[in-house]
């Protein structure tokens, strides 16, 4: 049975490839798994950055933009390439707390490695 973690991935999987929308907390298996906190405890967005409502995230940023360039939907989707670029920026964000918690879970440390793609290459490989 796929994770919280692994949910979430696959929900922005899907926005990055338009075939899916982010409707925030109403949608995302990490908030909804932590729903009875409101601080975000147990969360792994919030074990990651200690900040409430995933600030300190690629999701900042991407809400900022929604809300400014795309006021007039109520769900956020791709609607442009900084969208695209900002939605892989979340999802790459989110592998990477896998792979964290993945290593953790082997007891090991977790080390970044070089060999990543920019957030700009990998919205490129995603069309």
């Amino acid at each position: 049975m796929p994770s919280a973690l692994d949910k979430s991935i696959q929900k922005w999987h899907d926005v990055v490839h338009n075939s899916g929308l982010d409707k925030g907390s109403f949608n995302c298996t990490l908030c909804q798994e932590t729903s009875e906190s409101v601080r975000c405890d147990g969360c792994l967005v919030y074990e990651e950055t200690k900040r409430h409502g995933c600030l300190g995230t690629p999701h900042e940023e991407w809400v900022a933009h929604q809300r400014t360039d795309h006021a007039c939907h109520s769900y956020y989707s791709v609607r442009c390439a900084h969208c695209l670029v900002l939605a892989t920026n979340e999802l790459l964000f989110l592998k990477s707390l896998k792979e964290n918690d993945d290593v953790d879970k082997q007891g090991g440390a977790h080390r970044a490695e070089g060999g990543e793609q920019s957030s700009e290459d990998a919205a490129e490989n995603q069309r």
